[in-house]
């Protein structure tokens, strides 16, 4: 009880440093983050960005209790490092981090790859409640964007078969390699292998 009352002060510090010590602790001791888990939170947006991984880490350890408060790690203002581990973890906690969606779609358009592909991934993982989200993404004007949401759809899988007619549009009007994609995405959707051929043809 001494040592949680004592991380607990520490972690509404007004010195960084002091903040940082306090997630070491946690990080090393493996005592429960839970009683602390708004205070961690919040070291998401620190200015010190040297707490905001460690924060995370330690969230990820909750797991689905604190999805609600990853949709902050994945703001634009983040540099994408963040926005990419943050991505990574939300893919570890799956549906129930579902609140992330409109956010992971927003990392879709980054101009980084490794984040893109880290957040195709992560809506993947989340599964049939992106669906929607990602049918509004292949609607962008920017390949990389449309493409990852591509994969994401293929992913997803047949719970994603509300997308077929958005992917077989898609594929009418798109550049050979994209059609691919999107042939490829028709078959994992549909459970058809032969669903995608006329596009091929």
């Amino acid at each position: 009880m001494e040592l949680q009352s004592s991380i607990s002060e520490r972690l509404s510090s007004e010195q960084s440093e002091v903040r940082e010590a306090a997630l070491a602790e946690l990080l090393q001791s493996g005592a429960d983050v839970l009683p602390h888990i708004k205070k961690v939170a919040a070291c998401i947006s620190d200015p010190s960005e040297s707490l905001r991984i460690p924060a995370l880490v330690l969230l990820a350890r909750i797991g689905a209790p604190a999805a609600e408060f990853f949709p902050a790690a994945l703001d634009p203002q983040q540099p994408d490092s963040i926005r990419a581990v943050a991505a990574a973890i939300i893919a570890g906690i799956g549906p129930p981090a579902a609140a992330s969606v409109r956010s992971l779609c927003r990392c879709l358009t980054s101009t980084d790859e490794n984040l893109r592909n880290a957040a195709a991934v992560a809506l993947a993982k989340i599964g049939e409640s992106a669906v929607p989200s990602l049918r509004i993404m292949l609607q962008f004007s920017n390949p990389e964007t449309v493409a990852a949401a591509v994969e994401s759809l293929t992913m997803i899988g047949r719970p994603a078969e509300a997308a077929v007619p958005d992917l077989e549009a898609l594929a009418a009007k798109s550049p050979l390699q994209l059609q691919l994609a999107c042939a490829a995405a028709l078959s994992c959707l549909t459970g058809d292998p032969g669903r995608g051929l006329p596009i091929l043809s």
